[in-house]
């Protein structure tokens, strides 16, 4: 015997009701779906079992069902995906603004070259001195900072093979000078504080003052800092830069702001 018509009147009004609440009301995206999830079974049943329906074959009231279904689905699906979208940027947005925890190890960067006043000018038997700065970038006070540095000039522009040849023998001068001063403590860095040491260079001749000014020749600064934070922990970092063209015979501190990089390869990280 069919159903009486009340029972598809109030699913359909219930329906309704719980249309406007997900489409007016503010939520999560996963509660709307919900809501469009309980919408799309009221919808089918409706169709089932609506009195124009329910004496039919079952095979015209599955189609009903499927038509409710894809209706139902056509109709919410771009106010849940907006929402879902909305949803994806907050959280994303809380992510960023959380707060992270912060490390207590201490980083000391290599920072910036200068040039050391009456070692600048390129000229037969000349040395050329330059002062390497590393800074203290925080959170925490250095200790125990130590660094080896190098200078080289070249008569010539090494290949790979040359420079890895170069950065052995300064890794190895490294051993050398950590086993002769590993009793001896090294410099304190707080926060935001700046160290350097000296790199000069052995006395140049002609063919290098040529090749320097021409482009053909390079000085090449080899650097290794080595420290530890408060609690003991270690770190390091080695760098292996060269000197770009100089503007004239007499190197100024705009010849210092951009440095070339030896081959990447050659660099142990961190």
């Amino acid at each position: 015997m069919p159903e009486k018509i009340g029972r598809s009147t109030l699913e359909a009004y219930l329906g309704i009701v719980i249309a406007v609440v997900a489409v007016v009301f503010p939520m999560t995206w996963w509660l709307k779906a919900a809501l469009v999830a309980v919408i799309g079974t009221i919808a089918t049943d409706v169709a089932v079992r609506h009195p124009k329906t329910i004496g039919k074959h079952w095979t015209k009231r599955a189609f009903f069902a499927a038509l409710s279904l894809t209706f139902t689905a056509a109709l919410f699906y771009w106010p849940v995906r907006k929402q879902y979208l909305e949803d994806s940027k907050q959280e994303s947005r809380e992510s960023d603004n959380a707060e992270k925890p912060v490390s207590s190890r201490a980083i000391l960067q290599f920072s910036r070259i200068g040039i050391t006043k009456g070692q600048n000018v390129l000229r037969v038997g000349q040395q050329i001195g330059f002062k390497v700065y590393f800074a203290n970038r925080g959170p925490v006070k250095v200790v125990n900072s130590k660094a080896v540095l190098a200078c080289a000039v070249t008569w010539d522009i090494p290949d790979r093979d040359k420079e890895h040849e170069m950065m052995n023998h300064f890794r190895g001068d490294v051993r050398i000078e950590r086993k002769k001063d590993e009793n001896i403590m090294g410099a304190e860095v707080n926060v935001g504080e700046e160290v350097y040491k000296d790199a000069i260079c052995a006395h140049i001749d002609g063919l290098q003052v040529d090749g320097l000014q021409k482009g053909t020749a390079r000085i090449y600064l080899f650097i290794w800092e080595g420290w530890t934070d408060t609690e003991g922990r270690p770190n390091q970092i080695e760098k292996c830069i060269w000197m770009k063209k100089p503007r004239t015979s007499v190197i100024t501190s705009d010849d210092l702001k951009e440095w070339g990089l030896c081959y990447p390869d050659l660099i142990e990280p961190a």
